[in-house]
């Protein structure tokens, strides 16, 4: 590869290299940033052009050998709206000759929350369900969600998980109190933990794509099934995970009784949680 740049400036032109679902993992990952900054002190023409999930950027970035990457521009996409996601999926099943159950295609747009990259997944399921009909059913649509949460979970929320310190995970923690969204001065108030340190948590996660700023001293999650994820740690005890006694207080919401999980305590009130 290393002569490649001089054959291609005898044509007065440069090498633009392409790397899709960045996967710090792989060795070959490092090695081509070292190579890649060598082109650069060398002045070739020569450019990278990379594409990931936040929490995988993060983590190539806070390499030591690719730390010169730090320098480069980078372009946050963010969740796409609803009506971009039903449009994009129902083009691309039209334009490659099949139909698509409106009915389907709605809860998938709202299974992808604005998630590109779940977008790919739940797409790419859904289509393969049944590839030989050519109408991608209901059913299709459902099936293709649940392997896609299933490898979304696999590939992303776990390694996500891992990569988070004691500190930042139970900054998320206390973000499950709240139904929406969270104020960093009540997160502050619940961790006990002083305004500088609630914003260097703060910072961190928004870094690692977790969660995401929705205004002003406003935090929410970003990642898809995060929450979920969370809150299932939390209900099966796991170690880091104080599962808390079994309460139960009448919840004014709904009528009905919650049961008391996680730390600080909360209740379950159909999809929502609330502070005894």
């Amino acid at each position: 590869m290393e002569g490649l740049p001089e054959q291609l400036e005898a044509h007065n032109t440069g090498l633009l290299i392409t790397v899709d679902e960045v996967d710090v993992g792989l060795d070959e990952m490092v090695q081509l940033a070292a190579v890649y900054q060598h082109f650069v002190r060398e002045g070739r023409k020569v450019a990278l052009l990379m594409a990931g999930i936040p929490h995988h950027i993060s983590t190539l970035l806070s390499n030591k050998t690719a730390s010169f990457l730090r320098r480069a521009q980078t372009t946050e996409l963010g969740r796409i709206a609803d009506f971009e996601i039903a449009d994009a999926l129902l083009k691309t099943i039209r334009e490659n000759g099949r139909s698509a159950d409106a009915e389907g295609l709605e809860i998938a747009t709202q299974a992808i929350g604005g998630f590109p990259f779940l977008m790919q997944l739940v797409g790419y399921r859904s289509w393969n369900a049944n590839p030989e009909s050519e109408r991608i059913s209901l059913e299709d649509f459902r099936r293709g969600i649940e392997m896609a949460r299933e490898e979304l979970r696999a590939r992303i929320l776990e390694a996500t998980y891992r990569d988070l310190s004691p500190e930042d995970v139970r900054f998320a923690s206390a973000m499950l109190q709240d139904e929406r969204e969270s104020r960093i001065a009540d997160l502050a108030a619940r961790l006990d933990r002083s305004s500088a340190q609630v914003a260097q948590y703060r910072k961190r996660l928004i870094e690692a794509g977790v969660i995401g700023q929705r205004g002003r001293g406003v935090v929410a999650f970003e990642l898809p099934y995060f929450r979920e994820y969370l809150i299932e740690k939390h209900e099966r005890g796991e170690p880091g995970w104080p599962r808390a006694p079994s309460l139960r207080r009448h919840c004014g919401h709904c009528a009905n009784r919650g049961e008391g999980i996680g730390y600080p305590l909360a209740w379950r009130c159909r999809d929502a949680y609330y502070t005894y």
